[in-house]
């Protein structure tokens, strides 16, 4: 008997051909206490230069409150990956799901991520 794929399953291994899916790691700390925000005037030009290249419904409000509206998330996949933590429930426009997990393709978000541990 043929192995051939047809209809949806042709389409959708063709669409995740490559792709890279993460490996489950530990759960993400909900108790952790938000840390300052960036200090270092380097750091501060840098997330402001990020945030000039695109827009945000939210008005970047995870950098400009301080870090007091900062959804949790953490690096994944090498550093290269922010993964959203489940208890996040509002929506955005860089939140993206794949194997029942969300990630975020914010730029901001992840520079403050990998560069500030947030």
């Amino acid at each position: 008997m043929s192995k051939r794929k047809a209809g949806l399953q042709k389409e959708f291994s063709a669409i995740f051909r490559d792709v890279w899916i993460p490996n489950r790691g530990r759960p993400l700390k909900g108790g952790a206490r938000p840390a300052a925000p960036p200090q270092d005037p380097q750091q501060v030009r840098e997330i402001e230069q990020i945030a000039r290249r695109f827009r945000c419904s939210k008005d970047f409000q995870c950098y400009k409150s301080g870090f007091e509206k900062l959804c949790r998330a953490k690096i994944v996949g090498e550093g290269k990956m922010v993964e959203c933590s489940p208890e996040n429930e509002g929506s955005c426009e860089f939140r993206f799901s794949f194997v029942k997990k969300s990630f975020c393709k914010c730029p901001v978000r992840y520079y403050i991520a990998k560069n500030l541990k947030r």
